[in-house]
C-alpha cells in the first residue's frame, strides 16, 4: 500500500501544480487583455486625432490656395473695386428704361 500511497501523492502533487500555473496563466491573460484593451483605445484615440488634423491640414491647404501671398491691403483694394462694381451694376439694373 505504500508504494500505491506514493504515487496518489505524487500525482495529487503535480495535479496541484498544474491547477496553480493554470490560475498563475489565466492572471497573465487577463493582464495582457487589458492591456489590449488600453491600446485599442489608444489607437482609437489617435485615429480620431489624426483624422481631425487631416481635416485642419486640408481646410488650411485650401485657405492657402485661395488667399494670395502678399499685402492684405491690396486684397482689401480689389475686394472694395469689386463691390464698386456691384453697386454700379445693381444701380443700373434699378434705374428705369
Amino acid at each position: 500500500m505504500s508504494d500505491f500511497d506514493t504515487v496518489i501523492a505524487g500525482i495529487q502533487n503535480k495535479v496541484r501544480k498544474l491547477m496553480d500555473e493554470r490560475r498563475s496563466l489565466q492572471t497573465e491573460l487577463e493582464q495582457q487583455k487589458e492591456h489590449c484593451r488600453a491600446l485599442q483605445e489608444a489607437l482609437e484615440n489617435q485615429n480620431i486625432i489624426l483624422t481631425n488634423l487631416k481635416a485642419q491640414s486640408q481646410t488650411t491647404n485650401q485657405g492657402n490656395t485661395l488667399a494670395p501671398k502678399g499685402d492684405s491691403t491690396e486684397i482689401k483694394s480689389k475686394i472694395n473695386q469689386l463691390i464698386q462694381t456691384i453697386d454700379e451694376s445693381l444701380t443700373l439694373l434699378s434705374a428705369p428704361q
